[in-house]
């Protein structure tokens, strides 16, 4: 059971983040465990890499978008 600062803690820390549910064939999601395993991260972190990996590999050949229309750090990452 967790303390009251604990439940605090967390509430604050939860607030700073947004969830994203993302659903896989069971084969899939399998595999994507198995392959974050091998390269020594948790599956949330494998896919946060490739996610990250994937959007600098587009923002290098996407033009740019017109000004305003991004968040400033979706624009940075742009770059």
């Amino acid at each position: 059971m967790s303390s009251d600062a604990q439940r605090k803690a967390e509430s604050r820390y939860l607030a700073t983040k947004k969830t994203v549910t993302i659903r896989f064939d069971p084969a899939e999601a399998g595999a994507v465990s198995t392959a974050a395993a091998a390269a020594g991260e948790s599956t949330q972190g494998y896919i946060l890499t490739a996610v990250r990996q994937r959007m600098e590999r587009d923002a290098s050949s996407a033009p740019k978008s017109p000004a305003g229309v991004l968040p400033p750090e979706v624009e940075d990452r742009l770059e």
